[in-house]
């Protein structure tokens, strides 16, 4: 996905209901990881720009009502 020159990753991720576990909080830094190394491995092989930036979002879906999206999820 792009948002103007910005490549867009995106997580989603769902649960019945937030009880236990927000869904955005079950990406955790082994998550993390594995979804760079696709987004790597995705850049190198669609010949994009070293210089493209690029973000990760997460989208939250809770229940059959309630979406949340987090734009720049990765950052500090």
């Amino acid at each position: 996905m792009q948002d103007g020159e910005v490549i867009v990753f995106t997580e989603v991720r769902s649960r019945a209901h937030a009880r236990f576990l927000h869904p955005a909080l079950s990406v955790d830094a082994r998550k993390r990881a594995r979804l760079i190394l696709a987004a790597q491995h995705y850049l190198q092989h669609a010949r994009v720009l070293d210089s493209a930036a690029c973000r990760f979002d997460v989208v939250s879906v809770i229940g059959d009502r309630k979406i949340e999206w987090i734009k720049g999820a990765f950052e500090a």
